[in-house]
């Protein structure tokens, strides 16, 4: 049994609606790991500045100093620091004291000697996690931020360099970009998302081609280049569109679809919780995303899972994992008429070349389940584990 001690930005919050809650796919990763080991998550949740006059309340106070809960088995620890002003997530030297001091705590208070550290988006966290545990074994896992961060902090990339033992990436195109940046310790293998079947399968009610959409309404998403591109195929084809998710783009695209889109061949379904978009999917024929700055994209894969086939960004995270006209379709992050021409591809699609590409998925589904990609990554680190000899343990200890 090891003692896992993860360390990340990004991950289920419990009890704190008024956090900014981005993604729980880390979470979903993990929480196989607690049935064989001993885990212990960090939070470190980056506030903007913009928003300090929160701190006026004691009782968000007290939240900032750090809490800890439990979801899933997996004990979380989470503390809160500002954002420094136009600088994005990084640990300033300020707030690093704190943080250290809270993670010296939690572990002490818990009794908790980690044998290996799993850091996510390193260049946001390094300035914390090269000077915890010197002598454990430290393992990063690469994001779309890193890849932003990568020239931008010079001082703390050279951290990044020097602080981890391995690096992993999120995906391919990561993978590639860390690569060409002549990472020592980078591996080849993939730490991807796995995607969880819904409880309750859902019917179609009509016969019109269902196409939905989960994620927040943001810029980078391209909400409106789906609806700009059904709005030119939309006399050739009866379709429905189903838009989950809320953000600062909400009423500009309801009025764009309301402009652009026959009435009736839309809904916005708003901010459902995660089982409902789960069974959505399994009454849709198509789940489209086309954004930019994409990671992985787990919904992609929990489309998959639920027989839903999955329209991408080519060159994106999920690009890869998506194999064009294989298991799914990818297109241009930004244009409409790319899409158009997609969704026509698609909505032709049938017989035993449809039958193909649903087996196809099937089969990719059974590898990117959600436990399959817990126990994969599980795996690596076990093995980054056993790259530590008895004899270097036992040389660390002595130093």
């Amino acid at each position: 049994m090891m003692n896992i001690l993860v360390i990340t930005p990004l991950y289920y919050i419990e009890g704190r609606p008024q956090l900014f809650h981005d993604t729980s796919a880390i979470h979903y990763l993990i929480r196989p790991w607690a049935e064989k080991h001993q885990v212990l998550v960090l939070d470190i949740y980056f506030e903007s500045l913009r928003k300090i006059m929160r701190y006026a309340s004691a009782e968000e106070r007290r939240f900032r100093k750090g809490y800890s809960y439990t979801v899933d088995g997996v004990p979380v620890a989470l503390i809160e620091v500002m954002k420094p002003y136009k600088q994005g997530s990084r640990i300033t030297d300020h707030e690093k004291k704190r943080v250290k001091s809270f993670i010296e705590k939690v572990t002490a208070e818990r009794a908790f000697d980690p044998d290996i550290i799993v850091a996510h988006l390193p260049t946001t966290v390094i300035n914390v996690v090269k000077e915890i545990f010197p002598n454990i074994r430290k393992m990063a896992v690469l994001h779309t931020t890193d890849r932003q961060n990568w020239y931008r902090r010079t001082s703390e990339t050279a951290a990044v360099r020097q602080t981890f033992d391995a690096f992993y990436a999120r995906s391919e195109d990561l993978r590639f970009f860390f690569e060409q940046q002549q990472l020592s310790g980078l591996s080849a293998e993939i730490i991807y998302s796995g995607g969880k079947k819904a409880a309750h399968a859902l019917e179609r009610t009509d016969h019109n081609i269902g196409i939905m959409y989960a994620g927040k309404l943001i810029p980078r998403k391209h909400v409106d280049v789906i609806i700009e591109a059904l709005a030119t195929i939309r006399d050739r084809y009866a379709f429905h569109l189903e838009i989950y998710g809320d953000g600062v783009e909400r009423s500009r695209l309801e009025q764009l679809a309301e402009d652009r889109l026959y009435p009736g061949s839309y809904s916005f379904m708003g901010m459902v919780d995660h089982e409902a978009v789960l069974s959505a999917m399994t009454k849709n024929d198509f789940f489209v995303m086309v954004s930019e700055d994409e990671s992985f994209g787990l919904t992609y894969v929990e489309a998959m899972v639920n027989g839903c086939i999955p329209i991408g960004s080519v060159g994106e995270g999920i690009d890869g994992i998506i194999q064009h006209g294989v298991n799914g379709y990818l297109t241009r992050a930004n244009s409409i008429t790319g899409l158009a021409e997609q969704f026509e591809e698609c909505f032709r699609l049938q017989g035993e070349e449809k039958e193909r590409l649903l087996v196809r998925m099937e089969e990719s589904a059974s590898k990117y389940s959600e436990e399959s990609a817990g126990m994969h990554y599980l795996e690596i680190i076990e093995k980054e584990y056993e790259m530590t000899s008895r004899e270097e343990r036992s040389g660390y200890a002595e130093s």
